[in-house]
């Protein structure tokens, strides 16, 4: 069952929209609407950013590195009110605004190319079809057993499909 975004559906969407398109940080968002952190967060990241930057990409490219500027931007905001909340003796803001820059240094880092949240495998099926075409079993099983860094992997080869016979009840 999907998760319903308790920001969409608040009755305080636009304010609370506002308020995260301010400076105000999320901690003290989700106190003064009552509402937990991470749905402050989760609604930041997966419905009011793509809305922000579909609006903008009508108006003006957006491009890596606008989007590492802007993300750089968020790491300092997110460094220097760490180290104001450290300087007022607030741990609780110093440790929200230090999760805060964790999450800019992970958006910087993936704009940039070094850090991918999900790696990605390309394959050509049309090339691997015919590189094993032309394998025997043993030299398919072999070559799974070298690539497996667990123990060698099962291959069950069957030269056809087997036809599915239905069961019949038998009267006793």
């Amino acid at each position: 069952m999907a998760r319903h975004c308790r920001i969409c559906t608040h009755a305080d969407r636009e304010q609370i929209d506002r308020a995260l398109l301010g400076s105000e940080g999320q901690i003290a968002i989700a106190a003064r609407y009552g509402i937990a952190q991470s749905s402050v967060s989760r609604h930041l990241r997966l419905h009011l950013a793509p809305t922000i930057a579909n609006r903008l990409g009508r108006y003006e490219d957006i491009d890596v590195e606008r989007l590492r500027s802007w993300g750089t931007g968020l790491l300092e905001e997110a460094l220097l009110g760490a180290v104001k909340a450290r300087n007022a003796g607030d741990a609780v803001q110093h440790r929200a605004y230090l999760g805060e820059a964790r999450k800019a240094v992970e958006l910087v880092a993936k704009l940039a190319g070094v850090l991918d949240s999900q790696p990605q495998i390309s394959v050509d099926a049309r090339r691997q079809v015919a590189v094993l075409a032309n394998l025997t079993e043993e030299e398919l099983r072999k070559a799974l057993a070298g690539a497996a860094s667990e123990p060698a992997a099962t291959l069950v080869i069957a030269p056809a499909p087997v036809p599915v016979i239905e069961s019949v009840p038998v009267a006793r």
